[in-house]
């Protein structure tokens, strides 16, 4: 049933809300990381290399997509014409009589999506991409110095500094850039 078929035969009052929609209490966890993963995919945004979120379409979104989940209510298709329908579900005080019939899913399907969208936050974080770059620098390095380190043994120091080096001399000089 679309939302503005059900506004006007609710508003009727001939069927209760939870007759009208024939609401599942409980969706699988597998469909609750769907639902959540299509929320985010709709409402992340990138800010100089950063992820963030738009809270309110995540929002919307969201609560789009777990009400067609829960009962037999379609939204529109166009994003506009979702938000006036929750507008007027909201207008006609319809909106909180739905989500009672399927409240405490409702309640572990947001905490899911928290979860979710805390997971993608922490891992994008400035301290958590300092991390990955220091990681990264760190093994590069690794590598480097082992490279060096084959070389450097291959060299013969007696070859490089001359015999007649005076070595008081080098210490002094290289004090001066100190």
């Amino acid at each position: 049933m679309n939302i503005k078929e059900f506004i006007k035969t609710a508003k009727d009052g001939e069927l209760s809300v939870s007759e009208l929609i024939k609401a599942k209490r409980y969706i699988p966890s597998s469909e609750k990381t769907r639902l959540a993963n299509d929320a985010i995919d709709l409402s992340v945004e990138y800010d100089r290399g950063f992820m963030g979120f738009d809270s309110y379409k995540k929002y919307l979104a969201f609560i789009f997509a777990i009400i067609e989940a829960h009962t037999n209510l379609r939204f529109a298709d166009n994003w506009d014409d979702k938000i006036h329908e929750y507008d007027e579900l909201c207008e006609n005080e319809l909106f909180d009589m739905i989500i009672d019939t399927f409240r405490k899913d409702y309640d572990e399907s947001f905490l899911v999506l928290d979860m979710m969208c805390n997971d993608m936050l922490a891992n994008n974080s400035v301290e958590a991409s300092i991390a990955r770059l220091a990681t990264s620098a760190s093994e590069n390095l690794d590598v480097f110095v082992g490279a060096l380190s084959d070389k450097l043994d291959n060299i013969d120091i007696e070859k490089i500094i001359p015999k007649d080096l005076d070595l008081n001399k080098l210490q002094r000089m290289l004090n001066k850039f100190k």
